[in-house]
């Protein structure tokens, strides 16, 4: 079946892409780079360097290099690898490899910063070798090595409200990954990142390296991938709280589910945290899976402490809050509805 996409259309497709690598569904993700490549070539280039480092780099560094060591400008892209052939094929294979998304979830860090502050004072205060031994050191909770290597990689190529505006150590962040063993071609897809998009994963890929190298990683393959029937051209887990349509696809549910919004009013809680925490379920349960990944105790450690923050932001157990999923078909029956396909 041929689709007809225009401009709007392009957050959805970048969305279907990423789910698609992610649950490793190759011919999904290789006609998802060129349907999202044919709206906006530019925007795709950088969305797919996201992707690189938020799920492929961690766990699959070779791929990563395979496909950036040429250059990863538009126009080097088309006059020299091919273009809109050369983007699908490596979204294919980026869906077959192996993927980690433990240097994005580093990237929640800042979750914790009060809590930092009360043991290490003012992150933007402290000198470089303090920076250093916190973010290196294992002993130390995941969320303060983050805050700290944060602070020295600088808000320069990675905005951060908190870090004093602009700072920048980047080169000197490389080389404390370089003395703590990190491996080569980390640091290589660490350069590519700085260079290519300004998400906040490629700062900690070094972390993800040292873990599944000295914690014995193994592979494992998810079998219980959730998937529901496409919407058109969509995966309906495309339709999430990152894109218009899946903030109406819960709003949507919610309006259907006003006893789910009414368990959070009687709690003191807000509609607005309602609303937040059903998407925050529906990406945890389904938007961030990954088909084929490294099992190790750092991952499943910050897994862990995530799921436990957002109990305790919004004082939920663990029953309680998976309770308010109910009956997850109507997440796909609200998004159909919404995307009227």
């Amino acid at each position: 079946m041929s689709y007809e996409f225009n401009k709007e259309d392009k957050w959805k497709l970048i969305s279907h892409l990423q789910k698609s690598i992610r649950k490793g569904l190759k011919k999904e993700a290789y006609q998802a780079a060129r349907w999202a490549y044919s709206v906006d070539p530019t925007y795709t280039i950088y969305r797919m360097a996201v992707i690189a480092f938020e799920d492929v780099a961690g766990a699959s560094p070779d791929v990563i290099v395979e496909a950036m060591e040429k250059g990863w400008k538009r126009k080097n892209i088309e006059d020299n690898l091919g273009g809109i052939d050369f983007i699908s094929l490596t979204a294919m294979q980026w869906a077959d490899t192996v993927k980690d998304r433990i240097a994005n979830e580093f990237c929640s860090c800042f979750l914790w910063y009060d809590r930092f502050t009360k043991i290490y004072g003012d992150v933007n205060k402290l000198g470089i070798n303090d920076l250093s031994y916190i973010s290196w050191n294992q002993d130390i909770f995941w969320a303060y090595r983050g805050i700290a290597a944060w602070a020295i990689a600088g808000s320069k190529l990675y905005p951060n409200k908190i870090l004093n505006d602009k700072t920048n150590n980047w080169d000197k962040w490389i080389e404390l990954n370089i003395e703590n063993g990190v491996d080569e071609n980390i640091i290589k897809c660490m350069g590519f990142g700085s260079k290519t998009q300004n998400e906040g994963s490629p700062i900690f890929l070094g972390f993800v390296n040292k873990s599944i190298k000295e914690e014995k990683a193994i592979i494992k393959e998810n079998k219980k991938i959730l998937m529901f029937d496409n919407i058109g051209p969509y995966l309906s887990s495309a339709i999430d709280k990152h894109t218009r349509e899946g903030k109406q696809a819960i709003s949507y549910f919610l309006h259907r589910r006003q006893d789910i919004v009414d368990w959070f009013i009687k709690k003191g809680l807000s509609y607005d945290d309602c609303f937040k925490t059903i998407g925050k379920i529906q990406f945890m349960m389904e938007g961030g899976q990954l088909n084929k990944y490294y099992d190790y105790p750092t991952k499943n450690k910050i897994e862990k402490d995530l799921r436990l923050e957002l109990q305790e932001s919004l004082d939920i157990n663990g029953s309680e809050l998976f309770k308010l999923i109910g009956n997850i078909n109507e997440w796909h029956d609200a998004r159909v509805k919404v995307l009227n396909i």
